[in-house]
């Protein structure tokens, strides 16, 4: 019997049935524009196929940091995923807010709910989140 389940788990390796796993956790994609400040917005996507996820053009992710400046000035935030919402957060060190410390909050699943202040468009295949600082 230990001979037949090690025969089997060698078929499976070698025909890709160990693929299965990777392959049924959907890759969810979104397109999103910020403003801050009413300056112009940040575009970016986030790929959510893992929690927490991050940007997908990330140089180099840490999700302890809000936001990465690049060498051209420009600012990129960092999403965090759970399995229904997703978060982004930043710093005033990083961008001119008056708040300190807050968290930004967005449903995957359809609109901003009272008291989000992000919105999640959905009639586009690719959904748009808009977030307005």
């Amino acid at each position: 019997m230990l001979r037949n389940l090690i025969l089997l788990c060698a078929a499976l390796g070698f025909n890709g049935g160990g693929a299965l796993a990777e392959e049924s956790v959907p890759t969810r994609m979104f397109r999103y524009a910020i403003l801050i400040d009413q300056q112009e917005p940040i575009y970016g996507e986030v790929a959510c196929a893992e929690y927490p996820c991050q940007l997908a053009n990330q140089k180099l992710p840490d999700i302890n940091l809000s936001l990465h400046r690049y060498d051209d000035d420009s600012v990129r935030p960092i999403v965090s995923c759970g399995m229904k919402h997703c978060f982004i957060s930043y710093r005033p060190s990083n961008i001119n807010l008056s708040q300190t410390g807050k968290l930004l909050k967005f449903n995957l699943a359809e609109g901003a709910e009272p008291g989000h202040h992000a919105v999640l468009l959905r009639s586009r295949q690719v959904g748009e989140i808009i977030i307005s600082f």
